[in-house]
C-alpha cells in the first residue's frame, strides 16, 4: 500500500517540477543561441569591414596618387621620358624622386603591400617603388604583364593570384596583384600584396578559432584565407547560390559552418566570412551541464519529498488509529502529532477538541504553557551573544600578544569579561536593579572601547530615582550593540550613542539613540518584521522584543524610528508596577 501511494505522489511531483524546468531552460536556451548568432553575426560584419577598409584604403590611395601624377601633365612627361630612356633634365630628376617617394609611402604605410608597379603600353621598361626602373626582360617578376596583356580592353580593374620567384633557393612567393587601368594615360597600375602577411592582418580580427574568413576572386577561387580555415570549394556553392552566401550553413567533414558573403564589385571579389557551430555549443554547454544538474537535482527532491511525506502520512494515520483507542478508554494521548495542514488534520483536531473539554486536559495544557514559557524565557536568556565573546577572547589574544605579561588593559579586560558571564547566567526569573543593569552595561562598554578605540561614545541620561526600580536581565546591552554593529561602527566615524531612561506617566520608557548610518522606510519595515517573527533565531532585538512581550505583554514591545543618514532610535516602555521594588 505504501508503494503505491509513494510511486502516485512521485509522478506528481515529476509533472509540478520538472516540466516547468523543461520549459524554462527550452526558452533559456533558445535566446542564448540566438543571442550568440547575432553576436557573431556583428562580429562577422565588423571583421568583413575591417578587411574591406584596409582593401579600400591601398588600393584607393594608390588610385589617388595616380590620377595626381597623371593628372599633372610635367609628372606624365617626366614618367614618358624615364619609359623611353631620354635624358632627363634636373626637374624630370626631381619629379622622379617625388613619384618614387609617393609609392614608397604607400607601401610602407600597409605592412602587407609588397610593391607598386606604374606600366605605360608600349615600353620595356616599367617603375617599380622598391627598385626604380626595371627591365621587363630581364626583371624576374613578369607574369603580371602577361596578366595584364591577356585582359579585356573593357576591364578596367582585376585581382589575380600569382606567385613570384625571388630566388632559385627560395620558394616562390604567392602575391595577390590588384591592376587599375590609368584614367589619362594608357597603362596600369599594379599593387602587390603579399599573401602571407595579408593573412596576418586577417588572423587578428578573428576573436575565435571556430571563425574564418576568406577572400575570393571572380571565379570564386581562394586568393587569401585566415591560419586554420577550412578548405572549402566555393565554386560549387555560388553556382547554387544566384545570390551568393547568406546565412548558409554547410556540413562538411570537419563540422557544420555558417557562412556569409559581401561581394565587392570594383575589383570583381568576394569576402566570406565562416563560423563553426562548435562556437555556439561551446556557449551553450555550461546551460545545459546546469541544466542536467538541476534535473539530478529535482530528481533527488522529488525522491525524497515523495517518500519522507507518505512515510509521515502512514505514520500519522497510525497515530490517528492510536488516538481513537485511547479516546475511547477516556485516556490522554502522550504522543505528539507533527503538523502537516493536510486531510489528516481535521481528524486530529476533532480528537484534540475532546480532550480540550476535559478538566484534565485544560489543567495539563496551563501546566505545560507555563513550563513552556520557563523554558523559553531561560533558553532566550542564555542567548548571550557569541559574536561578542569571540571578538573578545580576540581582543585578549591581540593584547596578549602585543604585551609581555605585564599588568595592564589585558587584566582590566579579562575582569570586566568575567563579570559579564556570572551576571548573565543567573536565574532569568529574578530580577534585577537598573543600577545593576546599567553596572553590567558600563562594563560591555569597556570592553568595546578597547575593541573599538573612541569611535564610539556612549553617554547615560537617567532619572535617578528609577534607578531602584527592577527588571529583567541583558534587555539593554543588545540595543546598545545594535546601535554600534548597525548605526555608528558602518560610517567610520565617531559616533554618539544615548541611553535614555525617565518616567511618563505610570510607565518607565527606555530609549537608545544614535546618530549613525540610520535606515530607509524598506529596511526599517523588514526590520520591523524580523523582530516581531515569532520563530526567529535571532539573539539581538528579537531576543529582548520577545523577552518584554512575554514577561510584560505585546504593548510593551520595541519600536524602531530611524531615517537614512541621520540615526536611528529603539525604544520600549513598561508599566511601572511591573518593576517595582522586589517585583518578579
Amino acid at each position: 500500500m505504501m508503494k503505491k501511494f509513494f510511486f502516485r505522489r512521485f509522478k506528481n511531483y515529476f509533472l509540478i517540477m520538472l516540466l516547468p524546468t523543461f520549459l524554462l531552460y527550452a526558452v533559456l536556451l533558445f535566446f542564448i543561441v540566438n543571442k550568440e548568432i547575432n553576436s557573431i553575426s556583428t562580429k562577422e560584419n565588423h571583421s568583413l569591414n575591417s578587411i574591406e577598409t584596409n582593401i579600400n584604403l591601398v588600393v584607393d590611395n594608390a588610385l589617388y596618387q595616380q590620377n595626381i601624377m597623371t593628372n599633372n601633365p610635367q609628372l606624365s612627361i617626366s614618367l614618358q621620358k624615364m619609359l623611353m630612356f631620354h635624358e632627363m633634365e634636373y626637374g624630370d630628376t626631381i619629379f622622379y624622386n617625388s613619384i618614387k617617394s609617393i609609392l614608397r609611402s604607400i607601401a610602407d604605410s600597409h605592412s602587407y603591400i609588397d610593391s607598386i608597379y606604374l606600366y605605360l603600353d608600349g615600353y620595356d621598361r616599367f617603375f617599380n617603388s622598391k627598385n626604380g626602373l626595371c627591365y621587363l626582360s630581364t626583371f624576374n617578376d613578369v607574369n603580371w604583364h602577361d596578366t595584364y596583356q591577356s585582359l579585356d580592353p573593357s576591364v578596367n580593374q582585376w585581382v589575380n593570384k600569382r606567385y613570384v620567384e625571388e630566388s632559385r633557393y627560395l620558394e616562390d612567393v604567392p602575391i595577390m596583384t590588384f591592376y587599375q587601368r590609368m584614367t589619362l594615360l594608357k597603362g596600369v597600375i599594379a599593387i602587390n600584396i603579399n599573401i602571407s602577411d595579408f593573412e596576418k592582418m586577417m588572423d587578428t580580427l578573428v576573436s575565435n578559432s571556430n571563425e574564418s574568413y576568406y577572400l575570393l576572386n571572380g571565379n570564386y577561387e581562394i586568393l587569401a584565407q585566415t591560419e586554420g580555415a577550412e578548405s572549402i570549394s566555393f565554386s560549387s556553392l555560388f553556382e547554387k547560390n544566384d545570390n551568393g552566401l547568406k546565412n548558409y550553413w554547410l556540413k562538411t567533414e570537419a563540422g557544420i559552418f555558417n557562412l556569409s558573403s559581401r561581394y565587392y564589385e570594383d575589383f570583381n571579389i568576394t569576402l566570406v566570412s565562416s563560423f563553426s557551430l562548435k562556437q555556439i555549443w561551446d556557449q551553450c554547454k555550461p546551460s545545459l551541464v546546469l541544466f542536467f544538474l538541476t534535473i539530478l537535482l529535482d530528481l533527488f527532491v522529488i525522491f525524497f519529498l515523495s517518500y519522507t511525506t507518505t512515510k509521515k502520512n502512514f505514520q500519522q494515520i497510525e497515530h490517528v488509529i492510536n488516538v481513537f483507542s485511547e479516546a475511547e478508554n477516556n485516556l490522554p494521548s502522550n504522543a505528539a502529532l507533527p503538523t502537516i495542514g493536510d486531510e489528516y488534520d481535521v481528524i486530529m483536531n476533532n480528537v484534540i477538541n475532546m480532550f480540550l473539554n476535559t478538566t484534565l486536559l485544560n489543567s495539563q495544557l496551563a501546566e505545560q504553557k507555563y513550563r513552556e514559557e520557563n523554558a523559553q524565557l531561560y533558553a532566550l536568556q542564555l542567548q548571550i551573544n557569541p559574536h561578542f565573546l569571540f571578538n573578545t577572547l580576540q581582543t585578549l589574544n591581540l593584547e596578549a600578544l602585543r604585551l609581555s605579561g605585564t599588568p595592564t588593559s589585558m587584566n582590566t579586560i579579562i575582569e570586566q569579561l568575567s563579570d559579564i558571564l556570572k551576571y548573565s547566567i543567573v536565574n532569568p526569573n529574578s530580577p534585577v536593579s537598573l543600577e545593576d543593569e546599567i553596572t553590567y552595561l558600563k562594563k560591555y562598554e569597556t570592553i568595546q572601547k578597547y575593541r573599538f578605540g573612541e569611535q564610539f561614545i556612549l553617554y547615560y541620561e537617567i532619572d535617578e530615582e528609577l534607578k531602584k526600580y527592577f527588571i529583567m536581565r541583558l534587555l539593554l546591552q543588545p540595543l546598545i550593540e545594535n546601535s554600534m554593529a548597525h548605526g555608528i561602527l558602518p560610517t567610520g566615524q565617531i559616533g554618539f550613542i544615548k541611553l535614555k531612561i525617565f518616567r511618563r506617566a505610570n510607565r518607565i520608557c527606555f530609549a537608545v539613540i544614535d546618530n549613525g548610518a540610520g535606515m530607509t522606510k524598506k529596511k526599517k519595515e523588514a526590520l520591523h518584521k524580523r523582530i516581531h517573527d515569532l520563530q526567529s533565531r535571532s539573539i539581538g532585538l528579537s531576543n529582548v522584543n520577545q523577552r518584554l512581550i512575554l514577561k510584560y505583554g505585546t504593548e510593551c514591545g520595541i519600536r524602531v524610528q530611524s531615517k537614512k543618514g541621520m540615526g536611528t532610535c529603539i525604544s520600549f516602555s513598561i508599566p511601572l508596577g511591573e518593576m517595582a521594588e522586589g517585583v518578579d
